[in-house]
C-alpha cells in the first residue's frame, strides 16, 4: 500500500473546508461534494461555481491530491494520526499527518427539539410556463415558504418551478406535506399571483381563454437546515487565516481569490 505523510490534512468538503486549506496552504482530503442548486448563492456568485474555483486552485497548488476520487476514509482508532483512503479504483493510500482536522457544518436549525429540513419540490409545467414571476414568496403560514421559477431552454420564456419548504423530518412523513399536497399548494399559489394555462381560444364575447395551470412532481430533495451562514463564514475564514501562506502565495498571487473574483476569476 501506498502512502503519504503530512504535517496537517483537513477533511472535508464543504466550502468552508475548502477555503480553510486553501487560505491557510493545507493539504485537504475530499470524499464527494455538497449538492448545490442553482439558488445556492454566497453573495451573487452561485456555491457550486465557488466550490468549482477554491477546488480548481487547491488541485492546481497540489493540495487536493486526490481530487474527487475519494471513495472511503478510514480512521485508524489506535493511531489517530492516520487513516485510510479509498479511491473510487479501489486502490487504498495511507495517510501520516502530525494533525487531522475534520471541516463540517454540525449545527443545524431544530424545532422542538427536532431537526429541521429543507424539502425541494421540483415540477415541471404542462401549462402555465409563461409568465414573468421569479420567484414568489409566501405569505400564509405553513411549511411551503417560496416558489422558485426557472427557464429551461426549450423555449425562450418556458419556466419551471422548484418550491421550498420547511419542516421536521416527522412532518415530511405527513399526508399534508406529501409530494401531492404540496402540488396542489403551488397550483394554487401560482393561480392566485396570475399565473395562467396555455391560451385555449376566444370566449363568447371575444375574450382570451387559458386552460388552468398544470403542472407534474419530478422529484424531491431533502437536506438538513444549517444554522451557518455560508457568507461570513467564507469571510471569517480569510480574515482569520492571515492571508495565505508562503508555500502557495505566488499560486494565489496568480490565481487570485475566488471569494471576491479577483484573479483569473475577474471578469
Amino acid at each position: 500500500m501506498k502512502g503519504f505523510s503530512y504535517e496537517k490534512v483537513i477533511i472535508g468538503n464543504t466550502l468552508q473546508a475548502l477555503a480553510r486549506a486553501y487560505y491557510t496552504g493545507t493539504t485537504i482530503i475530499v470524499k464527494g461534494r455538497p449538492e448545490y442548486h442553482f439558488f445556492d448563492k454566497v453573495g451573487e456568485l452561485e456555491k457550486e461555481e465557488l466550490w468549482r474555483r477554491y477546488a480548481l486552485c487547491l488541485s492546481m497548488a497540489g493540495l487536493m491530491p486526490f481530487g474527487d476520487k475519494v471513495q472511503n476514509i478510514r480512521f485508524d482508532e489506535d493511531n489517530p494520526e492516520q487513516i485510510t483512503i479509498i479511491t473510487k479504483g479501489n486502490d487504498s493510500c495511507l495517510i501520516k499527518a502530525n494533525e487531522i482536522e475534520i471541516v463540517q457544518y454540525d449545527k443545524v436549525l431544530t424545532k422542538d427539539g427536532r431537526t429541521l429540513c429543507e424539502v425541494f419540490d421540483w415540477f415541471t409545467s404542462k401549462s402555465g410556463s409563461m409568465h414573468e414571476h421569479d420567484e414568489i414568496e409566501v405569505a400564509a403560514e405553513g411549511n411551503l415558504k417560496k416558489l422558485t421559477f426557472y427557464e429551461v431552454g426549450v423555449q425562450w420564456g418556458e419556466k419551471e418551478c422548484v418550491t421550498t419548504s420547511i419542516m421536521t423530518e416527522e412532518e415530511k412523513e405527513e399526508g399534508n406535506n406529501s409530494e401531492l399536497m404540496t402540488k396542489f399548494q403551488t397550483t394554487d399559489i401560482m393561480k392566485a399571483n396570475g399565473i395562467r394555462g396555455v391560451k385555449n381560444g376566444k370566449g363568447r364575447k371575444g375574450q382570451q381563454v387559458y386552460l388552468l395551470v398544470k403542472i407534474e412532481h419530478v422529484r424531491r430533495d431533502i437536506r438538513p437546515l444549517l444554522v451557518v451562514d455560508e457568507d461570513t463564514v467564507l469571510k471569517e475564514e480569510r480574515e482569520k487565516c492571515c492571508g495565505l501562506v508562503r508555500g502557495i502565495e505566488q499560486m494565489a498571487n496568480n490565481l487570485g481569490d475566488p471569494l471576491d473574483g479577483s484573479g483569473i476569476w475577474e471578469k
